[in-house]
């Protein structure tokens, strides 16, 4: 659903913040033809392994990574890793709600920058435009969105997970996406293939009252 969006340009920009293993970056494999450049960010190093595989899977050479994290505060923050999966999440609430998970864990004090921060420590243009930027920040997201939107970075469209659990949170980003020319909205299964709902604004918030959908993807067009 994302590619069928952005399918018109030879030339894509990428930014990918919550890399984990690289899962996203494989869909890609499917237009060997494109050139593409992608900015991975994931502030778990234990997965570089992972995503550099991936890469190579979906034949994408230009390419930079980053272990550190995206957040409202330029600060160190406490980064809960799970010893049982590749789990791992900046909100501490996550150890409640995924108990198995981390049932295990370690803290690690993790660099974090403002997206504004990080773009002018890595000189990263923002002028560029950014075809896509990919938010799955494991619970972080609405943070991690404000610091993004508030950058002025140039992109042309922003997917990020919504989770029902978060209702209050959803609200909020709808609000945002809104207040910086966010208007297109489409909410889609994880898996990228089965829609649930694509439409307006309005429509949008129609389809989280009905309880149609526990998670899924939101991708927010200007």
């Amino acid at each position: 659903f994302v590619l069928k969006k952005i399918n018109k340009y030879d030339n894509l920009n990428i930014i990918d913040i919550g890399s984990n293993i690289g899962e996203f970056v494989k869909i890609f494999k499917q237009y060997p033809n494109k050139n593409f450049k992608f900015i991975c960010i994931e502030p778990n190093s234990d997965l570089n392994f992972y995503i550099k595989f991936n890469l190579k899977i979906a034949k994408i050479k230009n390419y930079s990574l980053y272990n550190v994290g995206i957040s409202d505060k330029t600060s160190y923050v406490n980064f809960y890793l799970s010893e049982f999966s590749k789990v791992s999440s900046f909100d501490k609430s996550w150890k409640k709600r995924f108990k198995q998970e981390f049932k295990n864990y370690k803290i690690k004090k993790v660099q974090c920058y403002t997206f504004n921060d990080f773009c002018k420590k890595h000189e990263i243009d923002k002028n560029m435009l950014y075809h896509l930027i990919k938010v799955d920040v494991e619970g972080f997201d609405y943070k991690v969105l404000k610091t993004v939107l508030a950058s002025k970075i140039n992109s042309k469209c922003i997917m990020l997970e919504i989770d029902k659990s978060g209702l209050d949170k959803i609200f909020k980003i709808r609000d945002l996406f809104f207040k910086n020319n966010y208007r297109n909205l489409y909410v889609f299964e994880r898996n990228g293939i089965d829609i649930k709902y694509s439409g307006t604004y309005k429509g949008f918030l129609k389809q989280f009252k009905k309880d149609e959908f526990v998670s899924a993807n939101l991708l927010a067009f200007k």
